[in-house]
């Protein structure tokens, strides 16, 4: 599945503390750009769970302005971003299909004095999926003054999160492959001293856990490895062909029909509240089907 953004925003003109931004889907990633000219970042949001990692390269602090980059696997109805420092510059992306653990590929971080545009220094990347985020943010008083966005090197088509006057300005670019040596450049109005940061996040791997929600059906042909598969809210069909290893599939409000069919080793198929049918076929070693207050079928077959 490839990495895409869903939201993003960027802080205004003052200093700030923190970021609105559009209630998150559970499971997506959260990432976020502090510029600070402080030491002891710490990132938190409006949730009282989940836990902010704040990438290493960008986070050491020598005395010098720099932009950290921070990330999150969304709790769900995260809609503040909040930093304990009063930081030059906040940007924030939602996305989808990303990596939830060892995110980051690589990152960049940089200085320049008095300037009016800064290029960022050469990125070379290990995976074609990678989304390469950028930012730039202004390390004196006041906004970066009106700006024309990031451009790529390679003539990539570089997103921007906004024009508007803004103490941090992102960018985000999805290359469909491996980068060599390509570096952003970012342009303003105001001359002033800026960090900036470009970093490659890494899209999921194969098998990893993926947030869906559905009304309607659900069909997954192939091989599922130490996979959970939650349908709470579901309307319709949940199936599954092929092998299926580790596999939990819960679904405690489903109205439907959850079918397994293949190989199973082990498998549980665990129903509270479910209305319509379960069907396991196949070879199971070992199942375990529970229906607490099922009303329909419950059916397997096989070993």
């Amino acid at each position: 599945m490839a990495v895409a953004v869903l939201h993003s925003a960027e802080g205004a003109e003052a200093a700030a503390k923190e970021l609105a931004i559009t209630s998150a889907t559970k499971g997506n990633l959260l990432v976020a750009l502090f510029g600070h000219k402080e030491t002891g970042l710490a990132v938190s949001d409006n949730l009282a769970k989940g836990a902010w990692t704040i990438d290493a390269t960008t986070f050491t602090y020598s005395g010098t302005f720099v932009v950290s980059v921070a990330w999150k696997v969304a709790e769900g109805g995260e809609t503040l971003i909040k930093t304990n420092l009063t930081n030059e510059g906040i940007c924030y992306w939602e996305l989808s299909g990303a990596a939830t653990t060892s995110v980051v590929d690589v990152a960049i971080r940089g200085n320049e004095a008095s300037a009016k545009e800064d290029t960022t220094g050469p990125i070379t990347t290990t995976s074609a999926g990678d989304i390469i985020l950028m930012g730039v943010s202004s390390a004196t008083a006041g906004d970066l003054g009106v700006n024309t966005g990031w451009t790529a090197s390679n003539a990539g088509s570089v997103v921007n999160i906004s024009t508007a006057r803004t103490r941090l300005m992102g960018g985000s670019y999805i290359p469909g492959t491996t980068l060599s040596a390509v570096t952003f450049t970012a342009k303003w109005t105001t001359a002033r001293i800026v960090g900036t940061v470009v970093c490659a996040i890494k899209a999921a791997a194969t098998g990893e856990e993926l947030n869906v929600t559905l009304a309607g059906k659900i069909k997954l042909q192939g091989t599922i490895q130490s996979q959970q598969i939650q349908a709470p809210v579901a309307k319709g069909q949940l199936k599954l062909h092929g092998t299926v290893q580790g596999q939990q599939i819960q679904a405690p409000a489903l109205e439907g029909r959850i079918v397994v069919q293949g190989k199973a080793a082990p498998a549980q198929a665990h129903t509270v509240n479910f209305k319509g049918e379960v069907k396991l076929h196949g070879k199971q070693a070992p199942v375990q089907a529970q229906s607490a207050t099922a009303k329909g079928q419950i059916t397997i077959q096989g070993q």
